[in-house]
């Protein structure tokens, strides 16, 4: 009983703080897909919004969860950006003249 009650409060404060923590990193032009937890750790060591979430494992899970979207998005992307060139090989390659062999 006591464990759920622990989990659920755990719960409660990671929404609560999710949305500030994502628009923090969102807004911060030194956050990419590979970067890690620990260079975030010290690039927002002063940063009160950083700070906020007291109980680093929960820090570090909830950066996990932007990462992650972050790589998410990144992989769509590199997926489009293929998909774009292989397109643009086969159209190119249609319309060049053949050989007449």
């Amino acid at each position: 009983m006591l464990k759920k009650k622990e989990t659920e409060e755990k719960e409660a404060r990671m929404n609560k703080q999710r949305p500030a923590i994502k628009n923090m990193l969102r807004g911060n032009p030194n956050v990419f897909h590979y970067t890690s937890f620990e260079t975030a750790d010290q690039l927002f060591a002063q940063h009160p919004i950083w700070q906020t979430v007291r109980i680093e494992s929960e820090r570090r899970q909830l950066f996990r969860e932007y990462i992650a979207d972050l790589q998410q998005r990144e992989q769509v992307r590199c997926i489009d950006l293929s998909i774009k060139r292989q397109t643009k090989r086969e159209i190119s390659s249609e319309s060049s003249p053949r050989d007449a062999g």
